[in-house]
């Protein structure tokens, strides 16, 4: 299953790889593709826990919201 998620103040290619790795590091997560550009991840799962996707992007500093 796919979730997307919109991440406010994601600026660049950096922001996206610290981003990538901490929902990587998501029980049950298979894959992630950040999209500075959109402003979104698209994180690919086996059923993790939505709060647990958004709480590991907050924890950097971000908002991101399930859309």
């Amino acid at each position: 299953m796919n979730t997307r998620l919109k991440i406010a103040k994601l600026a660049d290619a950096t922001d996206a790889a610290h981003i990538e790795k901490a929902l990587e590091a998501v029980p049950r997560v298979n894959s992630v593709r950040v999209e500075p550009d959109d402003h979104q991840a698209v994180v690919e799962h086996d059923g993790a826990d939505e709060t647990e996707l958004t709480a590991a992007v907050k924890q950097l500093g971000y908002v991101a919201t399930v859309e």
